[in-house]
């Protein structure tokens, strides 16, 4: 269990990573597989089949993005609740797929406060940054899949 949530975790971060600077469907499709193959080895046997639908809202609600670009941006106006929100969002698939009782919302407020940071990072090469903020918010969804 341990080394799954450790191997989790890196994909999760790399894909999310990925997915945001250089291909997209890394991000949108890649993440929600890799919780989607977690689920089928961690809990489908308990849950059944029909739970594991819900990831395509994970793939729906990385799609979105929340930029200032964003459909949410146009609807919101702000960027603090357009964050808000869509962690809401993104929690909502990964709380119905993995809920193991009222400890599972501590995902939210982890998802809420990994989106408010804007925290910049570093170069990798001449075209990759490493960006802090990616790095806590695929934690923190990586940290509401697993409790």
């Amino acid at each position: 269990m341990i080394v799954s949530n450790i191997a989790l975790y890196l994909l999760i971060v790399l894909m999310y990573m990925w997915g945001g600077q250089k291909t997209k469907a890394v991000r949108r499709f890649g993440v929600p597989l890799a919780t989607l193959a977690y689920y089928w080895k961690e809990r489908a046997k308990a849950d059944g089949w029909l739970k594991a639908i819900s990831v395509t809202l994970l793939a729906l609600v990385l799609s979105m993005g929340y930029g200032e670009n964003s459909k949410l941006m146009g609807l919101l106006k702000s960027e603090s609740y357009v964050r808000i929100v869509y962690s809401l969002l993104l929690w909502l698939p990964v709380g119905f797929l993995f809920w193991s009782g009222p400890i599972s919302l501590l995902g939210i407020p982890a998802l809420i406060a990994a989106f408010q940071v804007r925290a910049g990072g570093f170069k990798i090469g001449k075209t990759y940054d490493f960006l802090y903020e990616d790095l806590l918010r695929s934690s923190a969804l990586w940290f509401a899949i697993i409790i």
